[in-house]
């Protein structure tokens, strides 16, 4: 009978699992797509200043907004990957419980600390939204959808980190920001090695 009541969950689980895993790789593309066109506007720029002495117009300003795009929108897939700046110098000398216990811990800090970030930055963008916000330049450069994705991107980076924070919480899943893997193959991965180190 439990195991009848598991699999809704397992398939709920999943399906937020997938979709969340498309929207990070979403914003990783477009974070990407964000430095090709970047550095091709570059280029163009220092081709046409070496030619001309004169720069294309607007170069500058739509480089720093295109910045913000690369900066933010990747937070969520380097979460996702593993690849943030993380040090294993404490946990890796504590025994199972007591490491998921501080690794919960440490991302609850990280929780409360994005959650508050979300809110700070998402009125800004939304004010910005509403004035319609743009950098003062040689052109006009509008500056409000950059501040939209900083908020999209910490969102993303937020449901990565609440996705760690609950596997290690109620799954028995430890590091799974390290892994990559889907629920199912951490949860998979996890029961093997325990069974491993009974026998």
């Amino acid at each position: 009978m439990a195991a009848k009541t598991d699999r809704p969950r397992r398939s709920l689980s999943h399906s937020l699992g997938m979709w969340l895993k498309g929207a990070v790789n979403i914003g990783d593309f477009v974070a990407a797509f964000s430095i090709t066109i970047m550095m091709f506007a570059i280029s163009a720029d220092v081709i046409r200043r070496a030619i001309t002495g004169r720069s294309i117009g607007g170069v500058l300003e739509t480089s720093e907004v295109l910045l913000v795009f690369i900066v933010f929108l990747g937070l969520g897939y380097t979460q996702s990957t593993g690849a943030h700046v993380a040090t294993s110098a404490l946990t890796s000398r504590l025994q199972r419980v007591p490491r998921r216990v501080v690794q919960a811990i440490g991302l609850s800090f990280a929780l409360i600390f994005l959650a508050w970030a979300i809110y700070a930055t998402g009125t800004r963008a939304w004010d910005a939204f509403q004035i319609r916000e743009y950098r003062f330049g040689l052109l006009q450069v509008p500056i409000w959808p950059g501040r939209i994705a900083v908020v999209v991107g910490l969102a993303l980076w937020f449901l990565e980190v609440l996705r760690d924070w609950i596997l290690i919480l109620f799954s028995g899943v430890e590091e799974p920001l390290y892994t990559g893997l889907d629920t199912e193959d951490l949860q998979l991965l996890n029961s093997r090695s325990e069974s491993g180190d009974r026998s």
